[in-house]
């Protein structure tokens, strides 16, 4: 009697592993689509893939996919609910998707390794989304956000190449992750969005009084416009294509640190007519900032010129952000991390400047 127990729990886990991850298949515009039954009674279906789990096959679908939203089965209409973990990963040969609205949930992987992806367009609202769905999608151009999104981290797609311009749709209200995407030039933003607002390509908040981020590829001069107090913390730094920054009188807010990591950095300018404190010293506000080459000048008003160059002639030592300046949503540890400044990176007293007239 126990040997025949045994036997039967073996045959059962040897099923398990050679049963199929599939239900059933059908074929929508000459694409062959792999469906797992989620629910008999709600009649919903996912998306999967072909063959076993100890034997994946590699997707068949490739160029357009226009995902349905319903399947017929053994004379039942199913509906398509979900994008199981890893349905189209390794489908090198996709290269456009459009995910209906009927998708409330989206798993890990899967879209892992689609290199030839290139456009995403989403459903109306965002479905659950699990991990690493874009994993090396080098390809992804075009990204078309439902009208109903509220929040988005955008760094789901930080593994693309080709990623130039997003669309900020009129309901999001909560962004993160946009300098995860190292080819971003262009940030654009519907005229209705009640949180944000774009000009030239750069992120603020709607009243344009808060500078939220420039893309990490952002070419030449950067012009930050007037009426803009605060440069939120980690919305500059790391654009090693920037290579001029002219910020205006209005500005008060700015870490020390945001100005670093741009290697063709030439120019600094500073419009207002009082001392801008960027950093703390021994619990003391100071003037200072980081960059990649001391030669970088800064460029003040001519009324300027010898209080920054009192105030810019500081030791190398360790510093530390603005307690006062911490944003909202950051962490009251951030403020007191301590960063250590060499000399070298630091703006040499002869390169202040008077803004030029002309």
């Amino acid at each position: 009697m126990k040997r025949y127990i045994i036997s039967s729990v073996m045959a059962t886990l040897m099923g398990a592993m050679t049963a199929t991850a599939h239900d059933f298949s059908a074929t929508f515009g000459g694409q062959r689509i792999y469906f797992n039954i989620t629910d008999t009674l709600q009649k919903t279906v996912e998306i999967t893939y072909k063959g076993s789990i100890t034997a994946h096959a590699a997707p068949e679908v490739k160029g357009s996919l226009a995902i349905p939203v319903t399947v017929h089965h053994l004379n039942q209409v199913f509906t398509v609910a979900s994008i199981g973990a890893k349905a189209f990963a390794g489908a090198s040969g996709l290269t456009d998707v459009v995910i209906p609205s009927s998708i409330r949930q989206i798993g890990d992987f899967a879209f892992e390794r689609c290199t030839a992806l290139r456009s995403i367009v989403f459903p109306g609202s965002k479905p659950a989304m699990g991990q690493g769905i874009f994993f090396l999608c080098k390809s992804l151009q075009n990204i078309s956000l439902g009208s109903d999104w509220t929040e988005i981290n955008f760094s789901m797609f930080r593994w693309s190449d080709s990623l130039q311009t997003v669309t900020v749709p009129s309901r999001l209200t909560r962004i993160q992750g946009l300098k995860t995407l190292r080819s971003l030039t262009t940030i654009q933003v519907d005229a209705n969005n009640p949180s944000y607002s774009a000009i030239d390509g750069v992120l603020y908040n709607k009243q344009q009084t808060r500078l939220l981020c420039v893309p990490r590829a952002a070419k030449g001069a950067l012009v930050v416009p007037e009426g803009v107090t605060e440069v939120m913390w980690g919305s500059l730094i790391d654009c090693p294509a920037i290579t001029a920054v002219d910020f205006p009188a209005s500005l008060t807010v700015l870490s020390f640190r945001e100005l670093s990591r741009m290697p063709l950095l030439k120019s600094i300018t500073l419009r207002g007519e009082r001392v801008l404190a960027t950093a703390s010293l021994n619990g003391c506000d100071t003037t200072l900032f980081v960059v990649s080459s001391p030669d970088v000048q800064l460029l003040v008003p001519k009324k300027m010129q010898k209080a920054y160059s009192k105030a810019l002639g500081l030791s190398e030592a360790e510093f530390t952000e603005i307690a006062a300046h911490k944003p909202q949503g950051y962490a009251e540890a951030t403020a007191s991390v301590p960063y250590f400044i060499r000399k070298e990176q630091m703006i040499k007293e002869k390169n202040i400047r008077q803004i030029s007239t002309k």
